[in-house]
């Protein structure tokens, strides 16, 4: 079982270095003037008989549906925080497959392309998303996204003891407290 699992790894850490870790995204077809019409549409159960062949042709055949509409491969903050957070595990599980070095290249990647959209540390999905009826710009700061990257920079002060990362990760603490909306609980936690 444990070869099978570090097949497995070593199959797709090489599958993402060969894609420069640069992958499509899940909600690629909401971003398509054929998705988009859909709003105009009053009548729930016609919105979805208008969108069920494209959606059905997106879940089931994701690579030739990124063909179909021209989408395009981002590297994501978050996909590079995960990575981190594994290639750490893998070190400290002396894994031959646990880079540091990777680790740290990677995460001199996350700080150059950082949100610009905020007074602290942060990151956003790469292109234009959807929430419900509202669209927001690409990069625009994520709690999902920050957060991940943050854990990610705690693993690799965890691991390297590089007080660099132990103050990324405090900045976005004060992302979260100053520019997310924090509320203090009845505690005043």
């Amino acid at each position: 079982m444990i070869k099978y699992i570090d097949q497995v790894l070593d199959k797709s850490l090489a599958f993402a270095k060969a894609n420069k870790f640069k992958s499509y995204d899940v909600s690629d077809l909401r971003r398509t003037p054929f998705h988009a019409s859909a709003r105009y549409i009053p009548d729930g159960f016609i919105k979805k008989l208008w969108l069920a062949p494209i959606t059905k042709i997106g879940y089931h055949y994701p690579n030739l549906t990124n063909k179909l509409i021209g989408g395009k491969m981002h590297k994501y903050p978050q996909g590079q925080a995960m990575l981190i957070r594994a290639l750490v595990a893998l070190a400290k599980a002396n894994h031959p497959l646990g880079d540091i070095d990777l680790a740290i290249k990677e995460s001199n990647w996350l700080l150059e392309n950082r949100s610009i959209q905020s007074n602290y540390i942060s990151w956003g999905q790469p292109f234009r998303w959807y929430s419900r009826s509202k669209v927001f710009p690409p990069n625009l700061p994520r709690a999902t996204v920050s957060s991940q990257v943050a854990w990610a920079m705690l693993d690799l002060f965890d691991y390297t003891q590089d007080q660099k990362y132990l103050d990324i990760a405090r900045e976005v603490c004060y992302l979260f407290i100053n520019e997310f909306n924090y509320q203090p609980d009845d505690n005043e936690n």
